[in-house]
C-alpha cells in the first residue's frame, strides 16, 4: 500500500520551497529529488511525469522529494532560467540527507527543464542514479556524465 505524500516547505538559498514528499515503501533504500518541467510553460511539482516517477521510485524504497523550484507555487524567489534552481536543489539534497541519513544513495530525477536542472546538480555533486525523462537536449546544454550505465529496472 502506498503511504499518502505530505507537503512541507524547506529552506533554500532565497526562501521557502513547497515540496511535495512521497516517502519510501518499506524499508528506505536511497533518496531522490525530482525536479518539475518549465515553470514558463505551466511546469510545477505536481506534473503527471513527476508524480509517477516520484511513486515508482517510491516503490523501490526511496524517500522521494519534489520540490517547486523557486518562483513556482509557493516557492519563494524567481525564476532564474536553471541557474539558481541547482542551489534550491542542493538545499534539499541536504535536508534529504539530514533527515533519512548521509550514506544512503542519491538519485536525481527531472522532466524536460527539471532533466537539465537535473543534470546540472550532477555536475556540482555525486548522485548515484540520474533519470532524465524527456531532456530538452536542443534547448539547454546538459552535462554527460563521464560514465554512464545502464540501470535495468
Amino acid at each position: 500500500m502506498l503511504k499518502q505524500p505530505a507537503r512541507l516547505t524547506i529552506t533554500g538559498p532565497v526562501g521557502g520551497l513547497e515540496t511535495v514528499f512521497v516517502p519510501a515503501v518499506g524499508e528506505i533504500t536511497g533518496v531522490a529529488v525530482l525536479c518539475h518541467p518549465n515553470p514558463l510553460q505551466g511546469g510545477t511539482n505536481t506534473n503527471k511525469v513527476i508524480q509517477t516517477a516520484a511513486k515508482a521510485l517510491s516503490q523501490m524504497g526511496y524517500a522521494c522529494y519534489c520540490p517547486n523550484l523557486r518562483g513556482v507555487g509557493e516557492s519563494e524567489g524567481v525564476h532564474d532560467y536553471g541557474v539558481g534552481e541547482v542551489e534550491d536543489v542542493l538545499s534539499v539534497i541536504t535536508y534529504a540527507k539530514a533527515a533519512h541519513g548521509e550514506d544512503l544513495p542519491l538519485a536525481l530525477a527531472g522532466f524536460s527543464f527539471g532533466g537539465f536542472v537535473a543534470a546540472r546538480t550532477r555536475e556540482r555533486i555525486v548522485a548515484d542514479k540520474l533519470l532524465l525523462m524527456g531532456c530538452a537536449v536542443g534547448k539547454y546544454a546538459i552535462a554527460t556524465p563521464a560514465v554512464l550505465k545502464l540501470i535495468h529496472w
